[in-house]
């Protein structure tokens, strides 16, 4: 491979590379390129650090293809929320399940939603169930609501509270109705992913609820269960992935592994600890990934890639504890402690090492 070693030995010479944020999109293309000014070194007035022979378009003298970027995922979740009379059982804190689970989405909804600190973006819709939904033809306790986007704490608090007609009483909002259409909710969540702005792989559902699919809102021959399954593999089929499902209370199997999808397990929670464990793996899940462009092979990517998270902490390639690369589609995913590192401090950065004579897929080296 002499064009990687002409490129390795290019980056000796010059340092050159680009830098992308992954949790500052640019507003183009969803990356940033940091190009210094030319000029021989050093640190250079607005163009910021200066690397030797660097070019403002993010080239490198003498590049015969363009430069590698980095896209970040940013993944849009909808909440599926159970608030059945069931929810009121108690949790954790001396507070029920509903509480519980109200106080920590609302938390993590907080921490993730674009713009609000240094952790990487989110963006989030929530829907609840059973709902008195007046949209909904269905027999009392088998409606879901409509969706709402939220963008921080009190966007899904506040509503979260705030009973509907004939809701319950106003401490837990819960419904009269110990029904879980979990089906109808998962049919709305279908409906809000098809219509969002990110790609398709990178639209999830968040199911949390105490229980299985109750209430004999299925049309037959379909159960409940039946339903939700059926829902849950739609989902799957439009997006590639099976919900993400959190149950609350005790460990037990039930037809709730069908919605979490063959090869994925159901998440159980029993108290406020298991709970924040189970939202950290779906974050974890959902937001140490991103797309290299041009794909690159294997081998490239080893060779010019520079990922550190924390602002400063290079990570290695290494499946378990590092970073590793796909080269059939170009894919990037942190692993284990580098993406815990990543998500609890933010700062990801993807460098590429500028090279003389870019090799893609295809070319001879």
């Amino acid at each position: 491979m002499r064009s990687l070693a002409l490129a390795t030995a290019f980056l000796a010479l010059t340092g050159c590379r680009q830098t992308l944020h992954l949790y500052e999109p640019a507003p183009d293309a969803g990356l940033a390129a940091a190009a210094g000014k030319g000029g021989t070194g050093g640190r250079g007035g607005s163009g910021g650090r200066t690397d030797a022979g660097g070019a403002p378009d993010g080239h490198c003298p003498g590049s015969s293809g363009p430069p590698v970027t980095f896209t970040p995922d940013m993944p849009a979740i909808v909440i599926a929320l159970d608030r059945s009379t069931d929810m009121n059982q108690p949790f954790d804190a001396g507070e029920s399940q509903w509480q519980a689970a109200v106080q920590t989405l609302s938390s993590y909804v907080g921490l993730y939603s674009p713009g609000k600190n240094s952790h990487p973006p989110i963006l989030f819709s929530s829907l609840n169930f059973p709902n008195l939904d007046t949209g909904c033809s269905a027999q009392p306790g088998c409606c879901a609501s409509p969706s709402t986007a939220v963008r921080g704490y009190s966007d899904f608090s506040n509503p979260a509270y705030d009973c509907p007609p004939g809701g319950g009483n106003s401490l837990s909002c819960l419904t009269s109705s110990d029904s879980r259409p979990i089906g109808a909710a998962l049919t709305k969540a279908q409906q809000v992913l098809a219509g969002a702005s990110v790609p398709s792989n990178q639209r999830y559902v968040l199911l949390v609820t105490d229980g299985l699919p109750s209430g004999n809102c299925a049309k037959a021959p379909v159960d409940d269960c039946g339903w939700a399954g059926q829902m849950a593999y739609g989902i799957w089929s439009d997006t590639g992935h099976f919900p993400f499902v959190i149950r609350l209370g005790q460990n037990v199997s039930d037809c709730l592994g069908q919605v979490a999808g063959a090869g994925s397990s159901v998440l159980f929670a029993s108290a406020y600890a298991s709970l924040n464990a189970a939202l950290d793996s779906v974050m974890a899940s959902v937001l140490c990934s991103g797309t290299v462009s041009p794909v690159l092979s294997a081998e490239e990517a080893n060779q010019v890639l520079q990922v550190t998270v924390a602002f400063h902490t290079s990570v290695a390639p290494d499946p378990q504890t590092g970073w590793t690369y796909d080269p059939s589609n170009g894919r990037l995913h942190l692993h284990n402690a580098s993406c815990t590192t990543y998500l609890q401090n933010g700062g990801l950065f993807v460098a590429s090492a500028c090279s003389s004579a870019h090799v893609g897929p295809g070319n001879s080296p």
